[in-house]
């Protein structure tokens, strides 16, 4: 798969108040590799 291919396979994961902090942890590491490979902005 390439890079592209997985950047349009994957989006950010949001989060609500109710999450747990490590529901919220996991979130953040996931889109912070999604913003180095793929370029998303906040």
């Amino acid at each position: 798969m390439t890079g592209k291919a997985v950047c349009d396979s994957f989006r950010p994961v949001l989060w609500s108040d109710a999450d747990t902090d490590e529901t919220i942890r996991q979130a953040k590491a996931n889109n912070a590799v999604g913003r180095a490979i793929c370029g998303w902005r906040p």
